[in-house]
């Protein structure tokens, strides 16, 4: 048995921005993987990876052949990750977004920035977060160990995690901005393309554009080439019918829950319909059935006096 939890999209607080952004904060997301098919376990993986890469990599393991996918953005990735090597993915196209009217690409470290969304008011480091649950290390350790989650993976595998091993994995996972030997450079892509290295600064706090013209220019003439051949979006406006107010103050699938609703309007209105039709039919029957008696005069019984 093998398990991966990703989230669908980012909201990194460590990170700048939020999602539905450019930056780190938008498009970087936290993964799990768990399983006995892994060379290397118990640790930390920057390999980088796409979304479009599950499905090559799952193929991969399914024992499916790639010839079976063609002109496809994924790549294999899985011998990078089960041995925690270089990944073969060397960019990764975020987004061109040509409503909001901005870009964000990176390859090989190196992530160039141009526009953002909501004005650029979101556009800076929320600086670290601090441990708002109050938990303490000892207490967290414990509820790992302790989880309904581990006891289970742990039947497959048998493995002997300790409060080591829980701690350490959670150190190397934790985000360095390295404040402290990185200069302080702002970035304001509404006014011009920002230029980032990641892998040194993932915190996105040293602006590199006025340094690296030329690395500027041609991640710029990458993203360019990449638009050529980008499909139109198919966004659509927003539907007021889809207020979860109007479904309990649940978020759902508002166009199946309605056509639920006008189902069963429907069928309440035909009942109606039916029962109508009935008590028409019914008193016609007794109406013809009353004239027919009297006009024969032996619907009822006469008594003499």
């Amino acid at each position: 048995m093998s398990l991966i939890m990703s989230l669908r999209n980012g909201l990194n607080k460590v990170h700048t921005q939020q999602k539905d952004s450019p930056f780190e904060g938008g498009v970087r997301v936290p993964t799990v993987i768990w399983s006995p098919l892994l060379a290397i376990r118990r640790g930390i993986s920057d390999v980088l990876i796409h979304t479009s890469d599950w499905l090559p990599t799952f193929a991969h393991l399914a024992g499916l052949p790639f010839t079976s996918f063609n002109n496809i953005d994924g790549i294999n990735v899985w011998e990078a990750l089960t041995k925690n090597i270089t990944s073969p993915r060397h960019e990764v196209l975020h987004n061109i977004d040509s409503i909001s009217g901005y870009s964000s690409f990176t390859r090989d470290g190196w992530k160039y920035v141009n526009g953002s969304r909501w004005d650029g008011r979101y556009d800076s480091w929320y600086g670290h977060p601090s441990n708002a649950s109050g938990i303490s290390t000892e207490t967290y350790t414990e509820m790992i160990l302790n989880s309904s989650v581990w006891r289970i993976l742990n039947s497959f595998d048998n493995s002997n995690l300790n409060t080591d091993d829980v701690l350490r994995i959670r150190s190397q996972a934790s985000i360095k901005c390295n404040t402290d030997s990185l200069p302080s450079v702002p970035c304001f892509p509404l006014l011009k393309p920002c230029l980032f290295n990641t892998d040194r600064d993932p915190c996105e706090l040293a602006n590199m554009a006025d340094a690296e013209p030329e690395r500027v220019l041609s991640l710029r003439q990458a993203v360019d080439e990449l638009s050529v051949s980008m499909l139109p979006p198919i966004n659509v406006k927003g539907d007021p019918q889809c207020d979860p107010a109007q479904f309990g103050g649940i978020w759902t699938w508002w166009l199946d829950e309605i056509e639920a609703r006008e189902a069963n309007d429907d069928s309440e209105i035909l009942f109606w319909i039916l029962v109508a039709l009935v008590i028409l039919l019914s008193s016609i029957i007794g109406f013809s059935i009353i004239k027919w008696c009297l006009k024969r005069r032996f619907c009822f019984s006469q008594e003499k006096f």
